[in-house]
């Protein structure tokens, strides 16, 4: 089995493979309901998406070989640090193809921790 690497998210390719991530996950889920493609586009630009002015963002894919195999957004809102005196991160997005294991979930904390710097 090919080793799990932690890909940041880069390029707009990058975006797409990491927005398209849950149409494999749910691809059997006849409940699931999926997000219009072109809005998350949207939502995940810094360029378009006001957050991004008061925000430090980075996404991250989790890849054995040339498989997605989990995705993660990490983020520090600064306005919100700044109302609550706090000097606090987020994760979202957090998907996985596998049980969420500590093997897929360390090296996501890792990479969330390295947003902090």
């Amino acid at each position: 089995m090919n080793s799990l690497i932690i890909k940041s998210v880069e390029t707009t390719e990058d975006r797409k493979a990491f927005l398209s991530f849950p149409w494999t996950v749910y691809k059997d889920d006849p409940y699931w309901v999926p997000p219009i493609f072109s809005e998350r586009m949207h939502f995940t630009d810094p360029e378009k998406n006001p957050f991004f002015q008061h925000s430090e963002v980075q996404f991250y894919m989790a890849l054995r070989g040339e498989r997605i195999a989990g995705t993660i957004a990490v983020f520090t809102n600064h306005l919100h640090n700044e109302y609550q005196s706090e000097n606090v991160a987020f994760i979202k997005s957090l998907l996985s193809r596998i049980q969420l294991i500590s093997a897929i979930l360390m090296p996501f904390f890792k990479a969330a921790w390295a947003v902090l710097k």
